[in-house]
């Protein structure tokens, strides 16, 4: 693909516009044949390469800020609890609300449909289970400084030596958790540092990792059970990335998959 297309996808609903604007051969797109059968026509409309700059590091979404590459696609199969579709005007994606009403206790129901690739329901055992990776002294993050708001944790973002529980989250039930943060906070910031960049790890899969060693699992390289858009169907390194769409995700598709290769770089 000889135009590169920057930034790379960075909510769901941006999708079908690059379906329209760019071609898989770098060549300007012709008009359909008008013998061309409709389903056809559907079929290749959800189908699309994209460009990116460099390879993506990993798709560990606790270290994913670190470069442009990793951060785009990781959201392609881990969804952040909401997302941004116009300046402070949010979408909900895990997060089916995000409410606040005196700036400083955030209550967040995650969508009760919401599962996991191998069926398994994405709830607030996730949520916490993340938080406090994050959190850890021992586990690399770069995602201190989007909970440093937290009651509990430092500057930093991590908690004291010894401690393993944030004092600044409440888990209500299996869909909905509080944060408590140190002092009122612009409703609007907690959602573009926390709610956007945020995305739960499935516990189910990794709580027997060592928090240390969770940074070189295999499954930072393969994730194979995620709760995004897509799946993640093959990486060849400094290569290509391929995806599929994720057909369980509540909410419907915009493309089935990516044509081959797809996210080229």
């Amino acid at each position: 693909m000889k135009k590169l297309l920057q930034p790379v996808v960075a909510v769901l609903v941006s999708l079908t516009v690059m379906v329209s604007g760019c071609s898989s051969s770098g060549e300007t797109a012709k008009p359909a044949s008008t013998d061309q059968k409709p389903a056809e026509e559907k079929s290749s409309a959800k189908m699309v390469s994209i460009g990116v700059f460099n390879p993506p590091i990993s798709f560990n979404p606790l270290i994913s800020s670190r470069d442009l590459s990793s951060a785009e696609l990781g959201t392609l199969l881990f969804e952040p609890l909401i997302n941004r579709i116009e300046p402070l005007q949010f979408l909900p994606q895990l997060a089916e609300s995000f409410d606040t009403t005196d700036k400083q206790t955030y209550t967040v129901k995650l969508n009760p449909n919401a599962k996991w690739t191998d069926g398994t329901a994405v709830t607030t055992e996730d949520v916490a289970y993340t938080l406090a990776l994050i959190a850890n002294p021992k586990v690399e993050s770069t995602l201190g400084s989007s909970i440093a708001f937290l009651e509990g944790v430092g500057p930093d973002g991590k908690l004291p030596e010894g401690q393993t529980e944030i004092s600044g989250l409440k888990i209500v039930d299996a869909q909905t958790f509080e944060l408590r943060a140190k002092n009122p906070t612009d409703p609007n910031m907690i959602k573009e540092q926390f709610g956007m960049k945020f995305k739960a790890l499935p516990k189910h899969v990794l709580k027997d990792v060592k928090p240390e060693e969770l940074v070189k699992h295999p499954f930072m390289q393969n994730p194979n059970v995620t709760n995004g858009a897509f799946t993640l169907v093959k990486y060849e390194k400094d290569q290509y990335v391929e995806f599929a769409a994720n057909k369980a995700l509540p909410g419907g598709r915009f493309l089935e998959s990516s044509d081959h290769p797809a996210c080229l770089y």
